[in-house]
């Protein structure tokens, strides 16, 4: 399958990011909950 490089350089940076993207929300909602529950 042939890609575009600046779509493998997006998806690459995507799977890359997502992680510490999805690490960021978790904590933002976790210490959302915690301070609810003071």
């Amino acid at each position: 399958m042939a890609f575009d490089d600046d779509f493998d350089v997006g998806s690459i940076i995507v799977l890359a990011f997502t992680p510490f993207h999805i690490i960021i929300v978790g904590i933002h909602i976790f210490s959302t909950f915690k301070h609810k529950g003071q």
